[in-house]
């Protein structure tokens, strides 16, 4: 009986994380869209996607790096048409 309750126990916690954190990401999407895209010739790209695609292609001449999150979703970075930087 321990047992049974404490296997409940945990799946309700995964649970209510899950419904939480996808809370949070629907909450950040709404912030998201107010954004505009990021310049494709950039440098440095800082780029996030939360429950949708990501397509992102650069054109950068001297292509540093950057930082990229998903959050229950996935994309594309299309990287061929940058150079990278010395």
């Amino acid at each position: 009986m321990k047992r049974v309750l404490n296997r409940l126990s945990w799946l309700l916690f995964v649970t209510m994380f899950m419904v939480q954190t996808a809370g949070v990401a629907f909450a950040l999407r709404r912030k998201r869209e107010v954004i505009e895209a990021p310049d494709p010739t950039s440098d440095d790209v800082t780029l996030s996607s939360i429950f949708g695609p990501l397509d992102f292609t650069s054109t950068a001449q001297a292509f540093r790096g950057g930082s990229l999150s998903c959050l229950y979703g996935g994309g594309i970075v299309d990287l061929r048409r940058a150079t990278l930087a010395p």
